[in-house]
Parts: C-alpha cells; sequence; structure tokens
C-alpha cells in the first residue's frame, strides 16, 4: 500500500471530525483537531512514507506477529479489549483481503484473545438475542404494524 492510497482511503471528513457541540472549549484550544484536519498541501499524511505511517502508529500492518505485538501495546496501552479492523482498504483484490482476515483470524486473534484475563466473563459489550425466532414464528405484516403502533400509543 502506497501512501497515495492512505490519502484517499483514510482520512475522517472534516464535518464528521467537528461535528457541532463535539468539542469543548479547551479541546479547540489544545488544537487536537488537528489531527484529523488533512495538512495545507490537502494530502492527509503530507509527504511522509510507509516506514513513517507504519512507525506513526496511523496504520498497523506487517506479518502475523508484527500485527500482534503493536495490537497487544495499543490494547494495553488504551486498555481496550474490542477492536474492530479494517482488513480491506481502496481497490486491494478479494484475495489478498481474504488471506489477510485468514492470517488475522488464524495467527493474531487467538493470541490476543487472554490478553485481559480479569475480564474473561465480562459479558457487558456483547450482543445476546432477546428472543429466539423459529421459522413460521414470524408475525405477519399486519401483526407487526399493529404491535408497532400498540407499543407507540402506550408511550
Amino acid at each position: 500500500m502506497c501512501t497515495t492510497s492512505i490519502n484517499r482511503c483514510l482520512h475522517v471528513y472534516p464535518g464528521f471530525a467537528d461535528a457541532p457541540g463535539y468539542r469543548t472549549i479547551k479541546t479547540i484550544q489544545s488544537g487536537a483537531l488537528s489531527q484529523y484536519a488533512p495538512p495545507r498541501d490537502g494530502t492527509l499524511f503530507g509527504n511522509l512514507s510507509w516506514k513513517d505511517v507504519i512507525e506513526g502508529g496511523h496504520v498497523i500492518a506487517g506479518s502475523p506477529e508484527t500485527v500482534r505485538q503493536r495490537l497487544e501495546e495499543l490494547g494495553k496501552g488504551l486498555h481496550v479489549g474490542n477492536l474492530f479492523c479494517l482488513m480491506h482498504v481502496g481497490n486491494m483484490p478479494k484475495e489478498k483481503c481474504m488471506y489477510s482476515t485468514k492470517l488475522f483470524a488464524e495467527k493474531v486473534m487467538p493470541k490476543l484473545k487472554g490478553m485481559f484475563p480479569e475480564y474473561a466473563n465480562d459479558e457487558r459489550f456483547w450482543c445476546h438475542p432477546i428472543k429466539q425466532v423459529k421459522q413460521g414464528n414470524l408475525p405477519s405484516e399486519r401483526e407487526a404494524r399493529e404491535a408497532a403502533m400498540s407499543a407507540v400509543a402506550a408511550r
């Protein structure tokens, strides 16, 4: 991947980075928005090389062991146990994305799973089904509409 791809694909639209009411006066004074705003030359990372982008922590990429080490540092440093990984960027071929995802699932994820053993049974952030739905058990469209109207009326 080159920095051109990064400039095209990994950016935050300024309107999202600076949503009304999102920042305090202190945040504005500290210049925290500068990490999202593109430099004056119009690119996100200016003239940074791929090495600069990796070493700066803007992107985590490399061998499975390198990715594991960087994610472990990140997770422990920020005390973050839930990660969202972007495995596909720009016009990456499907096969490359599938290969990277497989490597991540087989060689990185298993080594990160036990990073916070004190939270092994903590399920606060997991989705749990409210009700098991079986085939033929779904309400008709009319029944669903009536149930929704009843719920709104009950408020």
